[in-house]
C-alpha cells in the first residue's frame, strides 16, 4: 500500500509540475477529460470543473501524500486510502474554486458599445445636432474613461453638457440626450 501511495503522490505532483513548467512558457491549455479547451469566455462563468487534468493530479497528488502522511503514524492502510480520498477530494475542489476564480480576472480588453447604453457622462467637444455632425463626450463604459464620437437627439449640446447615452448610431458614435437635471 505505501508503494502504492508513493507511486500516486509522485505521478500526480509530476503532472502539475508539468502543468507550471508549460504555462510558464506558453504551453499551457488546461484540457477537461475530453480533451476541450477551457480557456475562453463561455466557461468564466460556468460551475466548478472537477475533471481537468489540473484537478485530477492535484487529487491524486494529495491522494498519495496524506495516504502516506497516515501510514506514517501509525494508522490502518483502510484509513490511510479513505483519509487520502478525502484529502484528494478537497485538493481537487482547491483547484477549481482556485481556477475559476482566476478564470475572474480574464478579459480580452474590447470596450463593447452597447454598454454603453444609459451611461452619463459629458460634452468634451461641442455636439453641433444634426445626425451628420458629431462632437465627442467623456463617459465611462467598462470600468474605462473614454472619448467617444457622439451625434445629439437633443439639438446643439454645449461643452460640459452633462448627457445620457441613448442609443448607438453607429460601431463607433454613440446617441446622446441632454441628461435632465435632477433638482429641476
Amino acid at each position: 500500500m505505501a508503494a502504492f501511495l508513493l507511486v500516486c503522490a509522485v505521478l500526480g505532483g509530476g503532472v502539475l509540475v508539468l502543468q507550471l513548467a508549460l504555462g510558464l512558457f506558453g504551453g499551457d491549455g488546461d484540457h477537461d477529460l475530453h480533451g476541450a479547451e477551457h480557456g475562453g469566455g463561455a466557461h468564466a462563468a460556468e460551475g466548478f470543473e472537477l475533471l481537468t487534468v489540473r484537478g485530477v493530479a492535484a487529487a491524486v497528488a494529495f491522494f498519495g501524500i496524506a495516504g502516506r502522511a497516515t501510514l506514517a503514524v501509525g494508522l490502518s492502510p483502510a484509513l490511510a486510502a479513505l483519509i487520502g480520498v478525502g484529502v484528494g477530494a478537497l485538493a481537487a475542489l482547491g483547484v477549481a474554486a482556485t481556477m475559476r476564480l482566476l478564470r475572474n480576472f480574464e478579459s480580452d480588453g474590447v470596450v463593447r458599445m452597447d454598454r454603453a447604453l444609459g451611461q452619463s457622462g459629458h460634452v468634451h467637444v461641442k455636439v453641433p445636432g444634426g445626425p451628420n455632425q458629431p462632437g465627442k463626450v467623456l463617459l465611462t463604459v467598462q470600468d474605462r474613461l473614454l472619448e467617444l464620437r457622439a451625434v445629439s437627439l437633443d439639438g446643439e449640446l454645449p461643452t460640459g453638457t452633462p448627457v445620457t447615452v441613448v442609443g448607438l448610431a453607429d460601431a463607433e458614435t454613440v446617441e446622446v440626450v441632454r441628461t435632465p437635471d435632477p433638482g429641476a
